[in-house]
């Protein structure tokens, strides 16, 4: 059960399955900060019933932090987003953050981080650390929905980025009820500002990111397509969302997200390369001009990527050397 008083300002909630030693690499890098050194911040892992060496990794950090890292081991795996709400719900910080167990913030950028926290933590209900190099402001405030899906767009799905007031999160209802379709922590989000309260954007804030492959089995077209446009769809008719912002969320989301994670040309994030099904998932596109735009896209850059291997040569390169951090 979550506790009753707040004994850190942010609890990191890390759920795990299989990723021992990319697991190892994010504690070692969170645990070394000053913010948590100083006792500013918790690691709270639920681990999903791995079956690799994930247990003795975060066994190990626990009893070299007894006071700060916090780990629950599932017996029996269950659905990956029930793990996410498994972490949460254990954190017992003022605020809880979700956290991958794959990425975690680069050197120095957990303490910048709590030191934004800790001046918007009267303020703030949500907090969303993302970056975005082109603008300069360090923070942004947002008071709704449209506002949110304006200035952050797709990034904001991330679980990296989501970070609440735990008394917001504990006086949801239900709050996993659109783990369905993949997000629930973007409906909360919208949930909380229907509500009046503020959010902020941390802006700059870079993370350290280890790679891994994805799933051949990820539905990319599935998930972000469909889903992801459902659940916007709803806030729309809710208007909560403008239909303009609605409209060029859907543009974005399909040219810079799914045509790129779903089809990967450059051979960078699947393996084995094989694409689930796409054209299924696209029934929120078909009216807009713009989609049909991008089948011609996506036919010029299937028939390129296996005529001239430049393009398979390059996807190595970027994948392998210039790795962004």
């Amino acid at each position: 059960m979550p506790e009753k008083q707040d004994r850190f300002l942010c609890s990191i909630c890390i759920p795990t399955y299989n990723r021992a030693d990319l697991l190892r690499e994010t504690l070692t890098r969170l645990t070394r900060e000053h913010s948590f050194l100083e006792k500013k911040v918790e690691v709270v892992i639920s681990n999903n019933a791995s079956t690799d060496h994930t247990d003795p990794v975060c066994r190990e950090f626990q009893q070299k932090y007894p006071d700060q890292v916090k780990y629950i081991g599932l017996k029996e795996g269950i659905d990956p987003h029930f793990n996410f709400q498994n972490a949460m719900n254990h954190g017992s910080g003022k605020f809880i953050k979700l956290n991958t167990d794959s990425n975690v913030f680069d050197e120095g950028q957990l303490d910048k981080f709590i030191g934004l926290l800790e001046q918007f933590q009267d303020e703030a209900d949500l907090v969303f650390p993302l970056c975005f190099p082109k603008r300069p402001e360090e923070f942004i405030r947002i008071e709704n929905c449209d506002e949110l899906l304006k200035y952050a767009s797709f990034h904001f799905t991330s679980i990296n980025s989501f970070c609440v007031k735990r008394e917001t999160y504990l006086a949801l209802e239900d709050p996993f009820r659109a783990w369905k379709i993949n997000f629930p922590h973007v409906d909360m989000a919208f949930r909380i500002l229907q509500t009046g309260k503020k959010a902020v954007i941390f802006n700059h804030i870079v993370y350290f990111v280890q790679r891994i492959l994805y799933n051949s089995q990820r539905n990319h077209a599935e998930i972000f397509g469909h889903n992801y446009i459902l659940l916007l769809d709803s806030y729309v008719k809710q208007g909560e969302i403008r239909r303009k912002t609605f409209q060029k969320e859907k543009r974005l989301v399909l040219f810079q997200y799914i045509i790129p994670y779903h089809f990967d040309f450059f051979h960078q994030y699947n393996e084995p390369l094989k694409p689930r099904p796409f054209w299924p998932h696209t029934d929120y596109y078909r009216k807009d001009w713009f989609f049909y735009a991008a089948l011609v896209w996506i036919a010029f850059y299937w028939f390129t990527s296996r005529v001239i291997p430049i393009h398979q040569m390059l996807g190595w390169i970027k994948r392998n050397i210039f790795r962004i951090r």
